[in-house]
């Protein structure tokens, strides 16, 4: 989960401003990071579909809120964000 984190705080650096040349700054500085490589292109290549809905997104989630319940995934090997991608 922790380059989820990190993922998020990119996206954060990404949002603080309209400024494009600040936007260039912050894709350099993050240029050479795999984890971020890699959520860009699980979110931005149109090759790769989901089937996740929306209907599947809001399902309530289980108590232990560990559970993929969800997403509607039930396979226990599924121990991490990136596994659940992957799916």
């Amino acid at each position: 989960m922790e380059s989820l984190k990190h993922f998020y705080n990119f996206v954060n650096k990404l949002n603080e401003t309209n400024s494009r040349n600040y936007k260039m700054e912050i894709l350099r500085e993050y240029s050479n990071d795999d984890d971020i490589k890699y959520y860009l292109h699980f979110l931005f290549n149109p090759y790769i579909v989901t089937g996740i809905s929306d209907k599947k997104l809001y399902k309530q989630m289980s108590k232990d809120g560990k559970s993929l319940y969800v997403l509607g995934l039930t396979n226990n090997n599924l121990n991490s964000f990136e596994d659940v991608l992957e799916y």
